[in-house]
């Protein structure tokens, strides 16, 4: 067992062994693990790195790193430059227009029978 004092959290020391087993720096291991810098790793911390590495673990072993990892991130990278694009050019527009017709004035003649009447 990890908890060699038994006291329900997980210190430096206790993780030592496991970074050798994983074959991994320990500070980077404790840095990854420790995610409230506490100086000790709960339960609720190990157990959200378990579930963190096992998912990458499948990933990477099931699709590969590119395939799994980065799949469609190159999709959405072109789209979101499009998409911010339109919205950029779509907002300037409208201001132009809005400022346009704001120093032009009212262009529209009233129907018959609504001359002088204000719109509601």
């Amino acid at each position: 067992a990890l908890d060699s004092d038994r006291s329900g959290d997980l210190s430096r020391s206790e993780v030592r062994p496991l970074a050798e087993r994983l074959g991994v720096r320990e500070e980077v291991l404790w840095r990854e693990m420790d995610a409230d810098k506490s100086g000790r790793v709960n339960f609720k911390e190990f157990r959200q790195y378990v579930s963190m590495r096992d998912t990458f673990r499948k990933i990477r072993q099931t699709e590969g790193v590119t395939g799994g990892l980065f799949k469609g991130a190159s999709i959405t990278w072109v789209k979101g430059s499009f998409t911010v694009g339109i919205a950029f050019f779509i907002n300037d527009s409208l201001k132009a227009w809005l400022a346009r017709r704001q120093e032009e004035g009212d262009q529209y003649t009233p129907l018959p029978g609504q001359q002088g009447t204000a719109a509601s």
